[in-house]
């Protein structure tokens, strides 16, 4: 997460989509628990709701930081990086890939 759970999302609201149960809450408090995969989950909020959310700030402000803090690494042949990977990922989608990580 943060590397300090004390400071993680301290004013929000979290909720935790996971299709183990046993993970849900593991490392934050969490509010709103919903078991299942994140894929039907997110869809059926969707419907519930109505309509997606706006994301337009949200994606101009990450833009603003990849601009500010561009993925640098340095590429060894015969060796093949985290970075390398998301970098592949994004030009192969041309950046329309949704791309998650974990630590398991």
């Amino acid at each position: 997460l943060t590397g300090n759970l004390a400071k993680f999302a301290q004013h929000a609201t979290v909720a935790h989509i996971d299709i183990d149960p046993a993970e849900i809450g593991k490392n934050v408090p969490t509010k709103i628990p919903v078991v299942g995969s994140a894929k039907e989950a997110l869809s059926e909020l969707i419907a519930q709701n109505g309509k997606k959310p706006e994301i337009d700030e949200w994606t101009t402000q990450l833009t603003a930081w990849n601009e500010e803090f561009p993925l640098r690494y340095t590429h060894e042949e015969g060796v093949l990086k985290p970075q390398r990977v998301i970098q592949m990922l994004h030009e192969k989608t041309n950046g329309e890939a949704i791309v998650t990580t974990d630590v398991g």
